[in-house]
């Protein structure tokens, strides 16, 4: 991975070269940033870090042409007070994917205990969440 001080400029002017499927660039300025540069033209800021467990984890910014490069530098120096006050951004990605959405908690927990107990209510609850 090269690595140089990142610039507004530098970001979108990058470009992957031929031969390459992706480069990516670290930012010396925000220790643990880095600028991923796809073959497609499309460029995303990551945040790679070490957790707890000494796993070496990489985070998701965002898209370099929707936020700057002053964005993603602010973005990853907050990731980093949070990881070092003991909260994993990727565990608690996980975890609120693991989390039931209000239609499935419908689904696989209520439905289920109404029909049993009242089947009129099943029925017209279930139409009502149908449509």
């Amino acid at each position: 991975m090269a690595t140089m001080k990142l610039n507004q400029e530098a970001v979108v002017k990058s470009r992957c070269p031929d031969g390459k499927g992706k480069i990516e660039i670290g930012d010396t300025v925000c220790k643990g940033l880095f600028l991923e540069v796809r073959k497609s033209g499309g460029r995303t800021f990551y945040l790679r870090y070490t957790n707890r467990r000494g796993r070496q984890q990489q985070y998701r910014i965002g898209d370099a042409t929707v936020i700057s490069l002053a964005q993603a530098r602010r973005q990853a120096h907050q990731l980093k007070t949070q990881i070092l006050l003991g909260n994993d951004p990727v565990e608690l990605k996980k975890t609120d994917r693991q989390t039931p959405t209000f239609a499935e908690f419908i689904d696989s927990q209520y439905l289920p205990h109404v029909k049993a107990y009242k089947r009129s209510s099943a029925r017209s609850l279930s139409k009502v969440l149908a449509s």
